[in-house]
């Protein structure tokens, strides 16, 4: 929590510092490919709103290969915060960024043999899932077209993630092996590349 709040006070002065006369309500829509602790190649498709210098996104996080036995996505929370102190250029855009990461699912494997010590079991293996990351980013969108950019970041950061394996047994014996709570790790990576699109200007104030 001390870093979600050192984060937010953070970009809070830096939209503060950063804000001009003019500003223009955008929407728009983007796509991230994300690599991160949570998932291998994890897919960010997202809402974006566009004002001033600051640009606010929210959608889910498509997680993938989070688990071998892991057959579709699983799906979970993205959202985040961007702050170009510069101001958003014609051709090239630097920016500062805050991702925000949740995912918290379950993975479920059919019928199968496994071991406990030296004793042979059927049953079921379910594997339960939380992660919480928070990224602090520096990064930069390349535009063309007019409406469309390129954008791609690389940050750090920190969260809690939990991975428990929980074996049921046709007998009705339950074994469970992992994390139980969520244990707190520093300096996760993340790297973001992706396109973009803005599409819809809402209103203008002068």
């Amino acid at each position: 929590m001390r870093i979600i709040t050192f984060l937010t006070i953070l970009f809070f002065n830096l939209d503060i510092y950063c804000q001009d006369s003019t500003k223009t309500l955008v929407l728009g829509l983007c796509g991230h490919i994300s690599y991160n602790n949570i998932g291998d190649q994890n897919v960010n498709p997202s809402i974006v709103a566009n004002y001033g210098k600051s640009t606010y996104f929210i959608g889910p996080l498509l997680a993938d290969n989070v688990d071998p036995i892991q057959k579709r996505y699983l799906t979970g929370l993205q959202l985040g915060y961007q702050i170009y102190p510069n101001g958003k250029g014609k051709v090239f855009s630097f920016f500062f960024e805050f991702d925000f990461n949740l995912l918290s699912s379950k993975i479920k494997s059919e019928q199968t043999d496994f071991y406990w010590g030296n004793t042979k079991y059927i049953g079921t293996r379910t594997i339960e899932i939380f992660h919480l990351d928070n990224y602090l980013s520096y990064g930069f969108n390349i535009h063309f077209l007019k409406r469309f950019y390129f954008s791609t970041s690389l940050g750090l950061g920190g969260g809690w993630s939990k991975k428990e394996f929980i074996w049921k047994a046709n007998t009705g014996e339950v074994f469970t092996s992992g994390n139980s709570k969520p244990n707190f790790s520093y300096f996760n990576g993340i790297f973001k590349a992706g396109l973009g699109c803005n599409f819809w200007t809402i209103k203008k104030r002068k």
